[in-house]
């Protein structure tokens, strides 16, 4: 594959945004694949595709809001083609070596959710996923990982919650069409260490927008 980080320099801000939230739930979703109980002996590929993840979260976390200034100002620096090549070239490297033990989990099954709102078909998909990750850390109960994101989201303009995608937890119709879509049977939501039912969910999600000053 042929990069050319003048192109992506010059191309539109919500894709490089969006391109850094669908990779950053590479580390979230492939570490909660890999630490399941319920799987095989995990391949040493696998292990170090997660360690890759861990250091893409980690660049992620530390460098693209200042990428995306750069972007903003036009300057292209060594800073912002390690975060483009961790997103096209880790990206894919992740999913290629670790295979189903580092792809997807509940970040992209929310996403798929809420596909069923007409109001999300405009939104990028990573903007999406961005969204999906704060539900499983949610679900996870990790509440310093939880702070964290919502850290990292409000400085880059990330979701916080689902007001911020044009969806009103209020509307029980849409969002429980959004829940039983995020829920079928062959979701990878599935894959976490916990059953997750319609309420469970519903609750995470509530979790999310009460962190965000919005209430059911």
């Amino acid at each position: 594959m042929l990069v050319e980080p003048e192109i992506i320099l010059q191309a539109p801000a919500p894709y490089l945004l969006a391109g850094i939230a669908d990779t950053l739930a590479k580390w979230y979703e492939a570490s909660v694949l890999v630490s399941n109980p319920d799987s095989p002996v995990v391949p040493y590929l696998a292990r170090t595709a997660l360690n890759i993840a861990r250091g893409l979260k980690d660049l992620l976390l530390s460098d693209s809001a200042d990428v995306l200034a750069e972007q903003r100002q036009g300057v292209l620096t060594e800073k912002f083609i390690a975060v483009v090549d961790a997103i096209i070239a880790g990206g894919g490297l992740i999913g290629g070596l670790g295979e189903r033990f580092t792809r997807v989990a509940a970040a992209h099954s929310v996403h798929n959710g809420m596909t069923v709102l007409p109001q999300t078909h405009e939104i990028l998909h990573g903007i999406k996923v961005a969204y999906g990750i704060l539900v499983q850390v949610a679900l996870q109960k990790d509440q310093a990982e939880f702070e964290l994101l919502l850290r990292f989201y409000r400085e880059l303009q990330l979701p916080t919650s689902l007001r911020d995608l044009n969806i009103d937890i209020a509307n029980r119709g849409q969002i429980d069409a959004m829940i039983a879509h995020t829920l079928r049977a062959k979701e990878t939501i599935h894959l976490m260490p916990m059953e997750i039912t319609p309420d469970v969910l519903f609750r995470a999600m509530e979790t999310i927008e009460q962190a965000a000053g919005h209430q059911a």
